[in-house]
């Protein structure tokens, strides 16, 4: 008689605990590579000192872009850095300028406010005056007008 094993059958439960994840990578599909030539019109852009998409990704530049020293991007780094600063300088000026001129204008409305306030008091207190002037003329007393008898 042939003798068989007995192999557990793992439950379901079991597997899931266990596995492991493996990572999928993704192959990344390589870009057609660059001739090195470009267009008449990149090559005019060039010639006046600009550059284009195209000039920036032909292999020579990248090659000497990975080439350069990191000082010379320290060195770009600190005047792009400089420029940013005097830039936020010339704005905190430009607020402190809207700051000073508008703190003026409190000040000025603020005097305005209270000449007009003086200037109504003084109007409400001479038209009583006048009030009580054309009563006295006409004979009208003080006791009269509380009362309200007329003449």
């Amino acid at each position: 008689m042939d003798e068989k094993k007995s192999v557990p059958v793992p439950f379901i439960s079991d597997t899931f605990e266990t596995a492991q994840p493996t990572a999928i990578k993704p192959k990344p599909s390589p870009l057609p590579p660059i001739p090195e030539e470009i267009s008449p019109l990149d090559h005019q852009v060039m010639l006046n000192g600009g550059t284009s998409s195209a000039i920036e990704r032909l292999p020579s530049r990248i090659q000497n872009a990975k080439q350069r020293s990191s000082s010379y991007y320290e060195e770009d780094r600190v005047q792009e850095l400089t420029f940013e600063n005097s830039y936020l300088r010339g704005e905190i000026f430009h607020r402190e300028q809207y700051r000073h001129v508008l703190l003026k204008l409190k000040t000025m409305m603020e005097y305005v406010s209270g000449l007009m306030e003086e200037a109504l008091s003084e109007t409400a207190t001479k038209l009583k005056e006048a009030d009580q002037e054309y009563l006295l003329n006409n004979g009208i007393g003080e006791e009269k007008r509380k009362s309200g008898i007329d003449i």
